[in-house]
Formats: structure tokens, sequence, C-alpha cells
């Protein structure tokens, strides 16, 4: 029953093309941005982590989607209300947005790995010095989880997508500049976790995750309450 669960979640995800867009976008992304930039053997840590901080933005597209396309057509409301048990529902959707960002990332990271060896004709040993870089996984997770959870208190992906992607786009940075709280934003508190070695101008990585898991939990429960409530459609 579970696996069965599973592959509707699966088939629904890939249903909308604007989540094809995302995961390929988060695929292609890095190591497209990768052959773009110009750098020497020292610089390609921190261009790793650059594309890879930007792809977050695939991240968000399907994120939102995922379940933004069902409240649009109102696909979501029969399924709740021939599914007796909300929160397996929820625990699947969750289930499958992890195993695919996870998945998107591990692939990733290979082709840009694989376009570092190529272009820049560089040992394994400094392959391996830029696997650092599979710590990230952790921001676009917490991205993820975010986007989607905005989605369900919205009822739609067109805000939460509007307000992460800005967020990575420069907006953030650009209030960094007004403020110098800007960097307990969600992006911003995880910066260091595309920084080899890590920055001093943004919080520590256990700092930003746990930053990070301030801002997912208050609105993990709050939507969570919200799709599981029986009269909430």
């Amino acid at each position: 029953m579970r696996k069965f669960r599973l592959m509707c979640e699966i088939i629904t995800f890939f249903s909308d093309y604007w989540c094809w867009i995302g995961v390929i976008l988060v695929v292609i992304l890095p190591s497209a941005g990768l052959c773009i930039i110009k750098n020497d053997m020292q610089d390609t840590t921190y261009s790793l982590g650059k594309v890879l901080f930007l792809a977050q933005v695939g991240v968000i597209l399907y994120s939102t989607n995922y379940i933004g396309q069902e409240y649009a057509t109102s696909r979501l409301s029969a399924t709740l209300l021939a599914t007796p048990k909300r929160g397996q529902l929820l625990m699947s959707k969750l289930t499958v947005l992890t195993l695919i960002t996870g998945a998107s990332f591990i692939l990733s990271m290979s082709l840009a790995m694989l376009v570092i060896k190529l272009n820049h004709q560089v040992s394994w040993a400094v392959i391996f010095e830029n696997s650092v870089m599979l710590i990230a996984v952790l921001s676009w997770l917490i991205l993820a989880y975010l986007s989607f959870f905005a989605s369900i208190l919205f009822k739609s992906g067109i805000v939460p997508l509007a307000i992460f992607a800005s967020l990575i786009l420069g907006m953030s940075q650009l209030m960094l500049v007004i403020t110098k709280y800007a960097i307990y934003l969600p992006d911003l508190a995880l910066m260091n976790y595309f920084s080899y070695p890590t920055s001093p101008l943004f919080l520590s990585r256990m700092c930003g995750l746990i930053v990070g898991l301030i801002w997912l939990l208050p609105l993990a429960i709050l939507a969570s309450k919200r799709f599981l409530c029986r009269d909430v459609r």
C-alpha cells in the first residue's frame, strides 16, 4: 500500500511540467555554470558552491508546484475527500520530495565534478576536496520543505515561489546591504554550506542549521495542521 501511494505521488510530481523544469534546472545548472565560468584550479570549490546555491531556484520551483498545481486544478480537494488518513498522504508527499531532492543533488554534483575534472584537468584529490560540497544538500532540503509547506499555507505555489526565488536571485543579498540581520534569512543562514572554507560574514554551519530549522518547524506545524484539518480542502 505504501509503495502504491509513493508511486502515485511520483506520478503526480512528474505530471506537472514545471516540476520537470525544476528538476532539469537543478541537475543541469551547476555543470552548465561551471562550463561558463572561467576560473583557475584554486577557484573550483568557490565556483561549485556558487552554482549549487543558484540551483536552489529549481528546488523552489518544483517544491512549490508539486503541491501548488494540485491546489490550482482542485485535484487535491478530491484526493483529500477520498483519503481518511491525511497524515499518510502528507508523509508520502514529503518522502517523494526528499527522494527527488536528494537524487537530484547527487546527480547534479556528479555532473559538476565531471565538468571540473574534464575542463580543468585536476587530480582526483582536488575532486575529492570539492566533495565537501555534499553537505549543501541540507540547504536544498530545508528550502524544499519551506517552499512545500508555504504552498500549503497559501494554497498556491505562486506566492512562495515569488518569495523564495527572489531571495535566492539577489533580494537577500540586497537586504544584507541594508541590515546585518538579513543573515538570518533562510537562504543566507545556510550560505556557509556552499563555502569552503566557511566565510566569517555568515553564520557558522551549526548556527545556520539551527536558524533554518527555526524557520522550518513553525511553518511545518502550521501547514500540517491546516492540511490535516478535516474541514479544510
